[in-house]
C-alpha cells in the first residue's frame, strides 16, 4: 500500500513472473500496463501456472520515506473568560500522520508572545470544545489554536510559527511553518 500503483491485472489477464520475493509473497512481473517495465504484484489473489520453484529470489526495493507537509491558515479569534485565543485551520499535505502540534504565536502590536503544545487538534467555540481529532492522516484537515493572549488581538498584525509533529509530544519528525496575519 504504500508503494505507487504501476497497473493493474484485471482478471483473466496474464502477465509473465521474473522472480519472487524471498517468502513467496510477491510476484516480479513483466508490467503489462507498461511495456518494457516490470513491477511486484501481490501474490494473494495471483494463480500461477508452471514450476515456480526454480524462479530466482529478488528482494523487493525498500519501502518509500513518505513525505511530511502541512498547510494552514487563520480561522477565527476564540474569547473564553477573559483570553483571547487564535485558531487555525491545518491541513496534513503529505504522506505521514501527525499527532502533535506547537502553535506559537506573537502579537506585533503589544509584543506578547503565547506557546501552545497540544497532543489533540480541537476546533474551539469560546470555551466549549467542538470536534476534536488525535491525529491527522494523509489529507485529512483539523483546528488547533494558540495559548492565552492578555487582549484581543483583532486588527492586529500577528506571526503563527506551527510545528507538526508525527508522534506525541513533538516526537518524530517535525516540520514548520509560518505565516503573517491580520486577525
Amino acid at each position: 500500500k504504500v508503494y505507487d500503483r504501476v497497473g493493474a491485472l484485471i482478471v483473466g489477464e496474464e502477465a509473465e513472473v521474473i522472480a519472487k520475493d524471498p517468502q513467496g509473497l510477491y510476484w516480479y512481473i513483466r508490467n503489462p500496463d507498461r511495456p518494457g517495465e516490470f513491477c511486484w504484484l501481490w501474490g494473494n489473489y495471483a494463480i500461477t501456472t508452471g514450476n515456480t520453484a526454480s524462479l530466482p529470489v529478488f528482494t523487493p526495493p525498500p519501502t518509500p520515506t513518505q513525505s511530511i507537509g502541512f498547510a494552514f491558515s487563520f480561522y477565527e479569534v476564540d474569547n473564553c473568560g477573559g483570553n483571547w485565543y487564535v485558531e487555525f485551520y491545518v491541513q496534513n499535505t503529505g504522506g505521514g500522520v501527525f499527532q502533535s502540534v506547537r502553535v506559537q504565536v506573537t502579537d506585533n502590536n503589544t509584543a506578547q508572545t503565547v506557546t501552545l503544545t497540544n497532543n489533540q487538534f480541537t476546533e474551539w467555540n469560546g470555551c466549549v470544545a467542538g470536534t476534536s481529532q488525535d491525529d491527522l492522516t494523509a489529507g485529512e484537515a483539523g483546528y488547533t489554536t494558540s495559548g492565552a493572549l492578555g487582549s484581543n488581538p483583532n486588527g492586529h498584525n500577528m506571526v503563527a510559527n506551527i510545528t507538526m509533529c508525527t508522534q506525541d509530544g513533538l516526537g518524530g519528525t517535525c516540520v514548520s511553518a509560518s505565516s503573517n496575519f491580520v486577525p
